[in-house]
Parts: C-alpha cells; structure tokens; sequence
C-alpha cells in the first residue's frame, strides 16, 4: 500500500476497499481509490486528478485537465465526474516491475506517475469511494486541514482514558464507547 502524504485524513475503509479490489482478483495488478466530483471548480481545478474508468473500473486514464472535456472543454453538469485520490495497492511482484519501468511521455506531460502503468499496458482497478478527505496540495490547503480537524474530532481526556469525538451537525460530540 502506497497512502500519497498529500491525503492525511483518508479514512482506514477507503484503504480497506483498495486492498479488497487485489484479494478479489489475482489478476489485478495495482488498485486505487476515486470519488464523486461534486462541483465545478473542483472539476475544472488542475490540482484534482482526474480518473475515467472503463465499465469494468479499470482506469482508462488520469488527467489534471477536465475529463470527460470534449469540444472546449466545459464542465458539464450531466456528466459524472471522478477524483482520484491519492492511495495505491500493488501486488508484490508487479511492484518490483514497476520501479524499474521507464518514464512515458503521457507521465511526463501530466505529471502523473500512475500514467507509466497505463502506458506500459498494465490495469489499474478503481474503486469508487465515498469519502471526506481533505487533499493537501498547495500551502492554503492547510486552512482546510485545520477546518476539518476543529469540527470532526474532539479529544476528552477522561482519567487515563482519551475519547476521540466526531462534531455532529448540532454542535455536539459523539464518542466511540
């Protein structure tokens, strides 16, 4: 497994799911994780990695720009958008063979290294996922991390006993028990 530092609050379920899409196929060489596009601007911003699938979830390609575009390129609301996020899955004996396959040019001109995968003839299996990750890509996004942590965790201290709390929407903490 393969967790991009750029993804601190990926949930253990997202990289359950990764793992699962290996076990469940010995064919399958190496997973990853995409999730629902739910706006514009994250659509149209060259930060998210795009992701577009074949039916079967095998990954067709990864872009910076819009994908699916078309002519000019415009969001289009009918359109179902993915987000790659940035967690990987390999088998043992593909990872070896990955780390000695040469750059590709799509790799290059995206600056995408899952793209060497695609270019080299090997699948990647993608599982959608629901998730709340907070993408760490620029120093700004920092802000966003503080956010996410201030209203989903509170830590009570009771004794020798540390609860983690999630905020819920009326203000209050839920406590695992």
């Amino acid at each position: 497994m393969n967790v991009q530092g750029d993804e601190p609050c990926l949930e253990p379920r997202v990289i359950q799911q990764v793992v699962e899409l290996l076990l469940e196929d010995p064919n399958t060489p190496m997973s990853t994780a995409v999730m629902k596009i739910h706006s514009e601007i994250e659509a149209l911003n060259p930060s998210v990695v795009k992701c577009s699938m074949d039916k079967q979830g095998h990954a067709l390609y990864f872009s910076r720009a819009l994908i699916p575009g078309g002519p000019g390129a415009k969001f289009n609301p009918s359109l179902t958008y993915f987000k790659h996020i940035g967690i990987y899955g390999y088998r043992r004996e593909f990872l070896l063979k990955y780390g000695k396959l040469p750059q590709t040019p799509l790799q290059l001109a995206e600056d995408l290294e899952q793209l060497k995968v695609l270019e080299h003839g090997y699948r990647i299996k993608t599982a959608i996922v629901e998730s709340v990750s907070v993408s760490v890509d620029h120093p700004e996004d920092i802000k966003k991390l503080s956010h996410y942590y201030a209203n989903k965790i509170h830590l009570y201290n009771r004794g020798r006993l540390l609860l983690i709390g999630q905020r819920l929407n009326s203000g209050l903490y839920r406590y695992a028990s």
